[in-house]
């Protein structure tokens, strides 16, 4: 840790024991407690090919990796929902240039 704060990429992959203490003028003041934090590979993704979409089209877009992931699409326009797995796109004109990629990323397991 540093500056309190736990990085989960210097850590690396697997459990560690992050151990907070407080310290104060009496004994009666201190105190420990210990918490176990469990660092897992991030899921392979595979999306699949490059899809071309014209407005009035949609497709539906994702892999589900279950409940126990949050996700988040971006950019959110023509999007059905941006924290779902498995959103529609519809895109709203046929122009996708500067900024149509779309992006997907998984914040963390629940």
């Amino acid at each position: 840790m540093v500056n309190a704060t736990f990085d989960p990429q210097k850590a690396g992959i697997g459990q560690h024991t992050i151990t907070y203490r407080i310290r104060g003028n009496l004994e009666c003041l201190n105190g420990e407690a210990n918490r176990v934090i469990r660092v897992e590979n991030s899921p392979l993704l595979d999306l699949g090919e490059d899809k071309q979409l014209l407005k009035g089209n949609s497709l539906t877009l994702g892999v589900d990796l279950g409940n126990d992931y949050f996700y988040q699409w971006a950019p959110i326009e023509g999007i059905s929902a941006a924290n779902v797995p498995k959103p529609t796109f519809m895109p709203e004109n046929d122009d996708l240039s500067g900024g149509g990629n779309l992006k997907w990323g998984l914040c963390c397991r629940r």
